[in-house]
């Protein structure tokens, strides 16, 4: 039926409650439209926009300049004769610029509005203000000769932050213990100051029973030098669902018996500890404001509001879950799952208001460097696995790595003998999980995305030190001197030592070409060389047709695609 987008117009006219219309008005009203309004009945688009092509980024800007522009085609302009080549900067000309621009590398600010102007000429005004931000950014950019990292682009979400910020008596950064300086936005607490009247911010370290009792000392010995409020938060520890949270590590018990434990600053909070401090923090926040406390008020009295902001995939809706003591936010690994900010009353005196995650714009970390961070999901990544998975495997000693996956990692050419690549990491994990694709080469993607995930979700436990401090241990450097922490996950496979070897002959029967089966009446067919074997299901006697070399090592694979596995397997 040619009817065009009458059918989605009305439902849209009939949701909005507006009226009737003639068949031409609404066919006029709907190509007005841009698709993504019409996905959504309130005229907005929600979702997160943090990397964006050429021609997006042009449309992009367009529409938020309000222009519209044609294509002169048949008329090529000459833009520049010969190729040009930026000479790599040094690390003190690159830190120098930095610290030049850094004041362009701002939050957008919402624009001063009043109860007198309407719907048009605020959002026109709002749009103004985000172009000219989106502008100052892409001169900092140019003019530094430095590469911002993606942030967020669509002024939806940004709006989310606005409106917390105007409905909080404090604001809470909430970041990841293991790496807080990579989510702390500074700007953003200067912001909160500017506004009328002004917040305060504190600093929510969350995940941080990833963190040894020394790590959390030298932390909150930074903060406090800098005057930064903060507390120690661990929303798995205190997940409504007891099934769900983690054993408590070895070390605590050692930790408690330290000095200083019971130190605020330094211990990790429970729900009631944790909700105590943020109405401590709200009430002083409304003490400096100058503003009385809402609840003694005769007429309407209301909660203390505090104002969950940080970047995605932090644990900002773990934590509200957690204060809440039940589940009422979803929770995902995926960054970006929170798409309007909602408020919940965690106690009678707390009302807790969240905020989509934001990724704020910022120098000199690498796409890699933000999907380690678990800023950008994983998913996304198509042919790029290696940058992230060489930052992941240069955390780590190859021995606690060997263990820690139960895989045999040789020394490399041009690398140190403590440490090896992504990519033979990837390797080697493939094979023993028997991700092998067509021809017996190894998925390096599908097992690079376990290993990161395993690296954000804290398995492979790495926590960053404060700036200018190297004596701190990492729970992997423990593992391996024996100090009795155990290495975080290790028993968490569910592969033994003989599932690996018969994993391995099967894989070496693919090679010759052999049925795995034995003799049966399928014995000319071919298993595929991607086949899950899983832990349930029925064992099979298999043959031992496997390639041995000549130093006792097995080499699998078909068609030239072999991969060497060590004689110790």
């Amino acid at each position: 039926r040619n009817k065009g987008l009458m059918v989605g117009s009305a439902l849209l006219r009939r949701k909005m409650g507006g009226g009737g219309g003639g068949r031409h008005k609404t066919q006029e009203d709907a190509s007005s439209r841009h698709t993504t309004e019409l996905m959504d009945g309130s005229g907005s688009n929600m979702q997160s926009i943090v990397e964006m092509n050429d021609l997006d980024e042009l449309m992009n800007m367009a529409t938020l300049a309000e222009r519209d522009f044609t294509a002169d085609r048949y008329e090529p302009v000459v833009i520049q004769m010969g190729a040009t080549q930026c000479a790599p900067k040094t690390a003190e000309e690159k830190s120098k610029l930095e610290e030049e621009h850094r004041h362009r590398l701002t939050v957008p600010r919402r624009p001063p509005w009043t109860k007198d102007m309407t719907v048009a000429e605020l959002e026109l005004q709002e749009r103004g203000s985000f172009l000219e931000w989106r502008r100052t950014i892409a001169v900092a950019e140019e003019e530094s000769g430095l590469s911002v990292t993606p942030f967020e682009k669509n002024i939806e979400v940004w709006r989310q932050l606005w409106r917390v910020l105007e409905r909080s008596h404090v604001v809470a950064q909430v970041v990841d213990g293991r790496n807080p300086l990579f989510y702390y936005c500074e700007d953003l607490q200067q912001y909160a100051l500017d506004l009328q009247p002004p917040r305060q911010t504190v600093l929510i370290l969350n995940k941080a029973d990833l963190l040894t009792l020394e790590h959390r000392k030298e932390w909150a010995r930074y903060f406090g030098e800098r005057g930064i409020k903060h507390c120690f938060f661990s929303a798995k520890l205190e997940d409504p669902n007891p099934y769900k949270r983690p054993q408590a590590q070895e070390d605590e018990p050692h930790d408690s018996a330290e000095s200083g434990f019971e130190d605020p600053g330094v211990k990790v909070h429970t729900r009631e500890e944790m909700i105590e401090r943020l109405e401590h923090f709200a009430l002083e926040s409304l003490e400096s404001a100058g503003i009385p406390d809402p609840r003694l008020r005769e007429d309407k009295p209301t909660r203390l509001s505090v104002g969950l902001v940080g970047y995605p995939n932090v644990g900002k809706s773990s934590t509200i879950n957690a204060l809440k003591g039940e589940k009422k936010t979803v929770v995902s690994s995926t960054p970006g799952k929170t798409k309007h900010f909602q408020t919940l009353n965690v106690s009678d005196d707390v009302c807790i208001c969240d905020c989509p995650g934001l990724v704020f714009p910022r120098f000199a970390e690498s796409r890699s460097y933000m999907v380690v961070s678990g800023v950008l999901p994983i998913d996304k990544l198509t042919n790029d696995v290696r940058g992230p998975l060489d930052i992941v495997a240069s955390h780590f000693h190859k021995d606690y790595l060997a263990r820690f996956y139960h895989v045999e990692l040789e020394s490399e050419e041009g690398k140190p003998p403590h440490k090896v690549s992504g990519r033979q990491l990837a390797e080697a994990y493939a094979v023993v999980r028997g991700l092998i694709l067509q021809g017996g080469r190894a998925d390096e993607m599908k097992s690079g995305r376990k290993i990161l995930k395993d690296y954000i979700d804290g398995k492979l436990c790495y926590c960053h030190p404060p700036p200018g401090v190297t004596h701190l241990k990492q729970r992997s450097d423990l593992a391996l001197e024996g100090a009795g922490i155990p290495s975080i996950g290790a028993l968490e496979h569910e592969d033994g030592e003989e599932e690996v070897v018969q994993r391995l002959e099967n894989f070496s029967e693919l090679g010759s070409g052999k049925s795995p089966g034995g003799n049966n009446k399928h014995g000319n067919q071919r298993r595929r060389p991607d086949h899950k074997y899983k832990k349930n299901s029925r064992k099979k006697k298999h043959g031992h047709g496997g390639h041995v070399q000549a130093d006792g090592g097995m080499a699998i694979g078909r068609k030239g695609g072999v991969i060497r596995i060590s004689s110790n397997y």
